[in-house]
């Protein structure tokens, strides 16, 4: 709970900071479908949270940055072998925005970047068992998706994110992909 709590006191500094500074910002909101590959198994069947806040900034018309502190949940499921993981993850991605199609106040944007991310907890099972201590902590990945703001407070983001991170005591890659759906609220 203190861990979470830090994060929103941090998140609400770097709001204000980027208001004060002339940049843009808001919250994300919505749910990830994820999978790992790696896992012998298929299919984005689990879903999680996705949660956090991002700041803006245009380098002109066309070509933003947005670096963002967002809680996502990733992992694995399938019924059929009993299969369940949770990864619940601070992910920091920062991406490129490039303008693509503006309309009266549409506008969509295609977006790229990096992502680096830290493992706050992780379950397998259905008996809830914590196994964070097998997996690294953190993890690097790319992301592209788009960008869509319908108005000057609402939006919708639609993006893939793919990461790396490794089980220790053998060493292997494993690969979380996810998509993300998540409605933007501009503050600023």
């Amino acid at each position: 709970m203190i861990r979470y709590s830090f994060i929103l006191f941090i998140l609400t500094h770097c709001l204000q900071i980027s208001q004060a500074q002339g940049w843009g910002g808001g919250l994300s909101m919505g749910i990830n479908l994820s999978q790992v590959d790696g896992d012998l198994q298929g299919g984005y069947n689990q879903v999680g949270l996705h949660f956090g806040g991002f700041a803006s900034w245009a380098f002109n018309e066309k070509w933003s940055m947005k670096p963002e502190i967002i809680f996502n949940q990733k992992g694995a499921r399938s019924i059929a072998v009993n299969l369940f993981s949770r990864f619940n993850c601070i992910d920091v991605p920062v991406t490129a925005n490039y303008l693509a199609f503006s309309w009266g106040d549409l506008r969509v944007g295609l977006q790229g970047g990096l992502m680096i991310g830290g493992l706050l907890s992780q379950r397998n099972g259905w008996t809830k068992d914590d196994s964070t201590s097998a997996w690294s902590k953190f993890d690097c990945g790319m992301i592209f998706g788009a960008d869509i703001q319908f108005n000057s407070f609402l939006g919708l983001l639609i993006r893939h994110n793919y990461s790396m991170f490794f089980k220790k005591s053998t060493g292997s890659a494993f690969f979380h992909r996810f998509i993300t759906v998540a409605v933007r609220v501009y503050l600023r």
